[in-house]
């Protein structure tokens, strides 16, 4: 069988293969088959991310078959060249991540600083010595591959300098600093007999550790976020004998002491100096319980503000009222500034000394907001007077930007992504920070997406050459038949260029067929939910069978496109192999996802707490058994993660409409899931853990503690017993009496995000109940969406 040249070919000789085909057997194709080689191509395509810019050159990750390296375009006269930066091989399950793009010489002889090592600490090549994490620094010169030297190793959060010659890094509670010097860069194959640059300690912090290292502008002191378990706070410290001398002569800077600002019992996390140094803006995440003991809404999180310290002032006391509130949001808490709720957004931003742009909800959907700071916040209504929405429209979502540069005549712009063009597609748009005008530049459709990355590093701005005042703008398209590709717009011109190279020996995807939009209403009406459907081109008068596809996250958004993050971007892929082998797919945005406001997001009656968003589900197989091409009796489902515990909710309540089913690390029982991680432990255990900060899932099961000091009291026991009930009902694990459908389970048994035991579970939970069919593909030492090409290669192809 040949696929080299696309989809269609003929499967009429296939029968059963090399993998369990398992929705194909399940629901009696007898013609469809997969070989793994086959799979491998599908899924052969390169993946873009991390775009960074300085003038006239443009860097970024691509990853092609499970390698990713480095790749840049420069522009020499008036065109832009292409290149591959380093020159890593194999699949390894290593993940590349860039850092800083520096120019050690005003802004020539740029270089990039990069990671490079196993994804979420998998170790899926099971080696003796598992693999480390460094970080790299590479030459951009010559336009062709450059040796990469390394950095530092397992050297957790880090900053490097302007110019590239220093950098900082932590390691647990200590923080060390090194200096970049030519004569250390020695080539570095990243093996343990490599030599990093050699570093010494700068300070240490007396509990938790540290994260979130940033330079002052002036690079003369240094802050940072100590996370202590429970609270968090921020500190500075010099890196001269002496840096500012408040107002008062109270608090100045020295490097033999760590200076902390405002210390609360809260959270204080990712801190940002304003362009001058004079001020600190950080995130202050706030307590997350009320007095019913329950936690905040499914998918809400917790209440956070935005604080600035004055460093020219009286705010290095410890006196928290030496701070400025300039922003509350006590309702919208989840989509905060650290990019949470699955929109990729960015950070706090300085935009000049007295405003600030960062991601908000208020008015219910998610966009950029710019806030005076220069006044202090007395209240809720107060920050709204000094808070300006950057919209354009109202309903529709910004989901990441960059920062034009001012130039003469032009006020500072952002350059945003969104779907106010079109609800189900991303597309590009400038947005005027001085009056709000909103000027659109790259359309989203039904077939493309432009602007986001895995990252939100999807969209970058910058000069098109040293000296120069004209602009370029880079991004992330995506097509339905095309793998993501970066293109260049020279805005002076609106030349756009596609700097980006696939390979001819990259799969053909120009078979792929066109998926088209539909919505049907939510079970309550409440909603309109949005879905892709992709259909064979055949005989419409013959029935086909179905497969259900919903994503995981659940704050993600499918599109009719691939996906701008690979692993979905794949399992778009997968629905297009399914259809080239007769199958109808419907692939459904429901309830809890990202695209269609906070109501919809962060939805009543949803995960722990009734399970709502799977009644969508539900709804799209009843809207494809009305379909006359559909073979009513015959429809599937599969998924990731949040997708995958939809698919175990299909098969445990709606078992007579779904008959078979894959699920790839999925939760089965809200209590068990909560109790292995940190989202909300204290509401679903009798002894949970005093960390409600996320840490990795290990360290929750040694740390069992009690209530904290708020809960406990007699009504805590009786709360967690309501909120256990609850959960599990809401659960897969919770309807097992009415689960006999087969089921393939797919998991990685180093899973970072759903603990193994889930699955442990449910296949215990199966044995026993006796009258299910049930398969399992474990991957010992892979992580959540599994790291290793190769495994998720035999992971789609199990699926099929």
């Amino acid at each position: 069988m040949r696929v080299s040249g696309g989809l269609r070919c003929s499967w009429r000789t296939a029968l059963l293969l090399a993998l369990s085909t398992f929705l194909a057997v399940a629901l009696a194709i007898p013609d469809a088959g997969s070989s793994m080689e086959e799979v491998r191509q599908v899924l052969s395509f390169p993946a873009r991310k991390d775009l960074l810019s300085m003038p006239g050159l443009l860097v970024w990750v691509e990853t092609a078959s499970g390698v990713p390296n480095i790749w840049a375009s420069l522009r020499t006269q008036s065109s832009w060249s292409s290149f591959q930066v380093t020159a890593f091989e194999g699949d390894a399950g290593m993940s590349l991540s860039l850092i800083r793009l520096v120019a050690s010489n005003g802004e020539s002889n740029p270089r990039v600083f990069f990671s490079y090592g196993p994804s979420a600490e998998a170790n899926p090549l099971h080696l003796a010595s598992p693999p480390s994490t460094y970080v790299y620094v590479a030459d951009i010169d010559n336009m062709s591959t450059s040796p990469v030297q390394c950095v530092c190793e397992d050297c957790g959060s880090i900053t490097v300098n302007a110019a590239g010659t220093k950098a900082f890094y932590s390691d647990g509670a200590t923080v060390y600093k090194l200096s970049v010097d030519e004569t250390t860069r020695a080539p570095h194959s990243g093996g343990a007999d490599g030599t990093c640059m050699p570093s010494e300690v700068l300070f240490r912090t007396k509990h938790g550790s540290v994260t979130s290292l940033a330079l002052s502008p002036d690079e003369s002191a240094l802050t940072f976020s100590n996370i202590r378990t429970d609270h968090a706070f921020i500190g500075v410290l010099a890196l001269a004998s002496k840096v500012t001398e408040p107002r008062g002569g109270a608090g100045a800077l020295s490097n033999d002491r760590i200076q902390w600002l405002a210390p609360s019992v809260d959270l204080d996390i990712l801190p940002v100096w304003s362009p001058t140094g004079e001020s600190i803006a950080f995130v202050r995440f706030q307590d997350s319980t009320n007095a019913k003991f329950q936690p905040p809404r499914p998918l809400r999180g917790n209440p956070f503000s935005i604080v600035v310290a004055d460093l020219s002032g009286d705010t290095m006391t410890t006196s928290p009222s030496s701070s400025r509130v300039v922003f509350q949001d006590l309702i919208y808490g989840y989509a905060t500034p650290s990019g949470d709720a699955g929109y990729g957004a960015r950070a706090l931003e300085w935009t000049n000394e007295t405003h600030i742009v960062f991601p908000c909800e208020v008015g219910g959907w998610m966009k950029p907001c710019l806030v005076d700071v220069s006044a202090e916040s007395t209240g809720r209504d107060q920050w709204r007077s000094n808070m300006v929405q950057l919209s354009g429209r109202l309903e529709c979502e910004t989901t990441a930007w960059a920062r034009g540069t001012v130039t003469a005549g032009m006020e500072d712009s952002l350059y945003v992504s969104d779907n106010c063009d079109f609800v189900d597609s991303r597309g590009i748009a400038r947005i005027d920070m001085a009056n709000g005008g909103r000027q659109q530049l790259v359309n989203g459709d039904v077939h493309s997406i432009a602007g986001m990355s895995d990252t939100g590093a999807g969209l970058v701005v910058d000069r098109i050459g040293v000296g120069s005042s004209d602009l370029f703008m880079a991004y992330i398209e995506c097509g339905y038949n095309a793998p993501c590709a970066v293109k260049l717009r020279e805005l002076s011109s609106n030349d756009t260029f596609t700097v980006s190279i696939d390979d001819t020996t990259t799969f053909d995807m120009t078979s792929f067929v066109k998926p088209r939009l539909i919505e049907f209403p939510s079970s309550d009406k409440r909603f309109d939910i949005h879905a892709q459907l992709f259909q064979p081109d055949k005989d419409v008068n013959a029935s086909t069978p179905a497969i259900i596809f919903t994503h995981g996250g659940s704050q993600r958004q499918m599109f009719g496109a691939l996906h701008y993050s690979y692993t979905y971007a794949a399992l778009y892929a997968l629905n297009q192999y399914f259809v080239a082998n007769g199958f109808t797919v419907l692939s459904i945005n429901y309830r809890g996802g990202t695209g269609y406001g906070y109501e919809f997001r962060a939805c009543e009656g949803c995960g722990w707490e009734g399970g709502k968003e799977y009644l969508d589900v539900l709804e799209g197989a009843i809207w494809l058994q009305g379909l006359s091409s559909v073979d009513a009796d015959r429809i599937g489902i599969y998924g990731l993660s949040y997708g995958g515990l939809n698919c175990l909710q299909a098969l445990s309540r709606n078992s007579s409409t779904f008959k078979a089913g894959v699920a790839n690390a999925p939760v089965f029982n809200w209590v068990s899931e909560y109790r292995m991680s940190a989202g909300n432990i204290p509401f679903f255990d009798f002894q949970p853990t005093t960390s409600w900060y996320r840490q990795p899932l290990n360290d929750f099961r040694t740390e069992l503690d009690g209530p904290e000091a708020d809960l406990a009291s007699p009504q805590f026991m009786q709360s967690v017993l309501q909120n256990q009930r609850m959960a599990f009902e809401s659960s897969p694990a919770g309807h097992m009496d009415t689960f006999e459908s087969p089921v393939l389970l797919i998991h990685g048994d180093s899973d970072d995000e759903v603990d193994f035991e889930e699955s442990i579970g449910l296949v215990r939970a199966l044995r026993r109940k006796g009258n299910v069919h049930v398969e399992t593909l474990i991957f010992p030492d892979e992580k959540h969406g599994l790291s290793l090409f190769q495994s998720q290669v035999e992971a789609a192809a199990g699926t099929f």
